[in-house]
Order: C-alpha cells, then sequence, then structure tokens
C-alpha cells in the first residue's frame, strides 16, 4: 500500500473531505486537540470526556432511560385515572370546576396506553442508533463501546422492559 500525502494510494482527497460529515470534522479537530495535550492530565481527561463518541453514545443511553421514566410515569397516570373511573370518584377536572365524564377519563386511558406502547416500540430504534456505535473509535482511538458490552446492555433492556409487559423483539 503506497501513501501519497498521507492517503493511501487510489484514495482521492478531495472526495474524501467533501463526503465527510459535520461528527467527522469534529472526531478529527478533538484529535488532534487531544494530541498536542499530555496523556493523564486534568485536559486530556476532559476532552476525552467531552469525545463527540463518548457523548453520542451517552445521549442515547439517556434518551432510552428518559423512555422508560416516561412509562413509568404513564403507567401511573393510567392507574390513578382507573381507580377514579373504578369507584366513580373522578377528581380530574378539564378546567377548574369542570370535573371530567367517566367516558372522558376512559379516552385519555386510551391514550395513555397508545403514548406508552410508542415509548416503549422506540427503545428498539434507540438501541439501532446505539449499534452504530459499536467499535467507533473516540478522539484518543480507543473503542469506546464493543459488541459484547453492547450486547450486555440491551440484554439489560431487554429484562427491564419485560417487566412492563413489553418484547424488546417481535420476531
Amino acid at each position: 500500500m503506497v501513501k501519497k500525502n498521507g492517503f493511501r494510494d487510489g484514495v482521492d482527497k478531495e472526495k474524501l473531505m467533501k463526503s465527510m460529515t459535520d461528527g467527522d470534522w469534529k472526531r478529527v479537530a478533538a484529535q488532534k486537540e487531544l494530541q498536542s495535550v499530555n496523556p493523564g492530565s486534568i485536559s486530556y481527561n476532559v476532552l476525552l470526556a467531552n469525545d463527540v463518541v463518548r457523548r453520542k453514545i451517552k445521549l442515547i443511553k439517556e434518551r432510552v432511560n428518559k423512555r422508560f421514566l416516561d412509562i413509568l410515569n404513564t403507567e401511573n397516570t393510567i392507574v390513578r385515572k382507573k381507580v377514579q373511573i373504578e369507584s366513580g370518584v373522578v377528581h380530574d377536572e378539564l378546567k377548574p370546576g369542570l370535573k371530567m365524564t367517566k367516558e372522558e377519563l376512559e379516552l385519555e386511558v386510551e391514550f395513555a396506553n397508545h403514548l406508552k406502547d410508542s415509548q416503549a416500540k422506540d427503545v428498539v430504534t434507540d438501541l439501532a442508533d446505539l449499534r452504530g456505535m459499536v467499535g467507533v473509535h473516540d478522539a484518543a482511538r480507543k473503542v469506546v463501546l464493543t459488541e459484547e458490552e453492547y450486547d450486555e446492555y440491551v440484554g439489560k433492556i431487554e429484562r427491564r422492559i419485560k417487566k412492563h409487559g413489553y418484547e424488546l423483539f417481535d420476531n
């Protein structure tokens, strides 16, 4: 393999540079900045913790956790509304002084169930986004998320979502 100006033979510099995304450019800039800092220093650790790849993985995992919190919150809302429906004592109001009817509460329960189902289904999309980060190198050129770590995380999420009555994979 012959290199010419830092590029392998057959690689067109202009085409490569045009095909790079904003994320690619940020990663290149972060790698250059990280190379100028002493490894192990506080500055190095701050730059590494703020790496684009690490941040994206963290954001995806936070989004999954938020979906679970939304599912829990919605489940609590459904229980509260069902208790009102079954007891016949309605506390929820459409506006101050105007109590909801049983039918309106039932409609809200149906809507809440739909929201909960949507959140549970979207977890798979988030996991697919996270899968795209497997094997990606950070600014220090280290793989942040391995295949094994990803599989372990998905297994944990699968067990967690089953507790709410959902299957992660329909197949």
